[in-house]
């Protein structure tokens, strides 16, 4: 009989002992409260407990098993359960039943906010049912918190940076599981915009500055308007940081005033690039920008791209923005192609105005421009250009949802001689572009780019090359060399000249990677590529490019490296190409 019990209190402790290894099992009808009641019960966390830090002693054991009933019942509330069904807990073999019962539902929600008209406070109340403050909802803890911080956040961002709730009260009915929430709304002053305080200038004119931000006094706040006004400071290109917000320590009336802090970019900056290609071999590309030459308001850059078989030579001269994000230039360039195909040299001279902003940009210009297509041949012309381009994306860096539509077009007049003969003519060249992307599940996304060109001229016209077009390369047709896809017959001359006519597309589907070594924002794409140039709409037939690249969503742009496969027809192959940024 001793034998026995000996036995049985030794069996009984190596059940304890297993179930305490095995952990607190719980069965719950809802998924969330299982997950919660595992992570935050004091009786969960103490039987998973690694082994190394010895068995969990019986008494201590005893005293938790005596309270997961009730610290589960707080637990659940979280999830919105309040009067749950079941809870039983078997403390010898560490199990522990829920049903969870009915949750807990919003049946009214009143906001209160005394001396608010009853117009403003009718919007009001329509912005909260817009939250997870809404009657139905579940009412989750989580929820009721975000709903609150979402809202006084909207509130904050139109005008009332003081707002702050009063004493916030939410009733529960035990008999309905129905709740009743009473929101007291302290909405503060409708702020105006009073003194605009500027922080950090070195080098450029406050007074410039200021009609670049736009701010005027009196003028209501808004969320809105300080980002547009760091996004005029941003895109002008002469601050690295531009912060623009309230300064609430100097609240007189209703007027706030709005601290602008601001570091400048260098004045001058000189950029070296190297590069490598089996076309134009080693290249050499050097690029200087002063952002305030001879202490004048203006930016000046100059950039010349050197390889074995392509040049290019370019200054360029603008004033800094004004008010409506506009600016002044002057450039002028000369480059030239050595190739076997299409090989020319090219001057030009251009004088415009470019004006920016988030959802819309516009440069309209007048150049002048002179090709040498052969030893004999030249071709002038004179031409004005109006480039508009609309957007609509959640970032212009790093787009994951919306598109965008660039046009390009010219129209002029053009004229080239050689020897024997002279042609002259009225010139249209239009160019557009396409670019959409889409959001899938699991981060996920799809892009897809289209883009046509023409130019209209007479056939006679021997149309200056840079005005023509090729495809082929890394924002064209991946698996070719850059521009290297064109016209297969002769162009005048007996040379290879490119086409007037155009057309490229894209498809590329893109999957998240997990953070690799610290490094966020990796990711896979497979895509696919098409496209051509000709002469005639008969020999557009698409060259295709396939491949597989590698993306990473880095602070200056979406770096990719594409391992690309074309045509063999075409004069493609497997290539790599690599870029940072994106054309928009």
């Amino acid at each position: 009989m001793r034998r026995w019990a000996v036995a049985w209190l030794l069996g009984a402790a190596c059940g304890l002992q297993a179930a305490a290894a095995q952990g607190l099992h719980i069965e719950a009808d809802d998924e969330d409260v299982r997950s919660l009641l595992s992570s935050h019960l004091d009786l969960a966390r103490a039987l998973a407990r690694p082994p190394a830090e010895g068995p969990l002693d019986e008494l201590e054991r005893q005293r938790l098993c005596a309270q997961a009933p009730q610290q589960a019942r707080e637990l659940m509330r979280i999830e919105g359960y309040y009067a749950p069904l079941r809870i039983e807990l078997d403390c010898p073999t560490a199990r522990l039943l829920v049903q969870v019962g009915t949750i807990a539902r919003l049946r009214s929600v009143e906001l209160l906010a005394p001396g608010v008209p009853d117009e403003q406070l009718a919007r009001w109340r329509e912005w909260l049912a817009e939250t997870t403050l809404r009657p139905g909802r579940a009412f989750v803890r989580e929820r009721w918190s975000d709903g609150k911080q979402a809202f006084l956040a909207r509130l904050r961002a139109h005008g009332h940076p003081l707002a702050r709730w009063g004493d916030t009260e939410a009733r529960v009915d035990a008999a309905t599981q129905a709740v009743d929430a009473t929101l007291p709304l302290l909405p503060g002053p409708a702020v105006r915009i009073g003194e605009v305080r500027i922080e950090g200038l070195r080098h450029h004119d406050e007074d410039r500055v200021r009609a670049l931000l736009g701010l005027a006094v009196d003028q209501p706040v808004s969320e809105a308007l300080f980002i547009e006004a760091q996004q005029r400071l941003l895109r002008s290109q002469l601050f690295d940081s531009a912060l623009v917000e309230l300064d609430p320590e100097s609240l007189e009336g209703e007027r706030m005033a709005v601290r602008v802090r601001l570091r400048e970019s260098p004045l001058q900056q000189l950029g070296l690039g190297l590069g490598w290609s089996n076309l134009s071999r080693g290249r050499l590309t050097l690029e200087h920008l002063h952002r305030r030459p001879a202490n004048w308001p203006l930016r000046a850059r100059t950039r010349l791209a050197w390889a074995q078989e392509a040049q290019t030579v370019e200054a360029e001269l603008s004033t800094h923005p004004g008010a409506q994000q506009q600016r002044w230039l002057v450039a002028a360039r000369w480059e030239r192609e050595q190739g076997d195909e299409a090989p020319y040299s090219q001057g030009s001279l251009r004088l415009g105005q470019v004006r920016e902003s988030p959802a819309h940009d516009r440069a309209i210009a007048l150049e002048w421009l002179t090709s040498k297509q052969d030893r004999d041949t030249r071709s002038q012309a004179l031409l004005l250009h109006l480039n508009p381009s609309w957007r609509r994306v959640d970032s212009v860096l790093l787009p994951t949802e919306g598109q965008s539509l660039s046009l390009q077009s010219a129209i002029g007049r053009a004229e080239a001689r050689s020897p024997l003969t002279r042609q002259q003519g009225q010139l249209l060249r239009l160019q557009a572009r396409w670019q959409s992307w889409w959001p899938l599940p699991k981060g996920r996304g799809l892009s897809a780019r289209l883009e046509v060109g023409r130019v209209w001229a007479p056939a006679e016209l021997e149309v200056p090359e840079s005005l023509r077009f090729r495809v082929g390369g890394d924002e064209s047709v991946r698996g070719y060399e850059h521009r290297a896809l064109g016209p297969e017959g002769q162009g005048l001359n007996g040379r290879e000249v490119g086409g007037r006519l155009m057309w490229s597309a894209s498809l590329e589907l893109q999957q998240p990677l997990p953070r690799w070594r610290g490094i966020d924002g990796l990711g896979l794409a497979a895509f696919v590529d098409a496209g051509q140039a000709a002469q005639r709409a008969a020999d557009l037939r698409p060259a295709w490019g396939r491949g597989l690249g590698l993306r990473w969503r880095s602070p200056i742009g979406l770096l990719r490296a594409d391992r690309a496969k074309g045509e063999k027809a075409w004069g493609g192959g497997w290539r790599l190409h690599i870029s940072v940024g994106m054309a928009l």
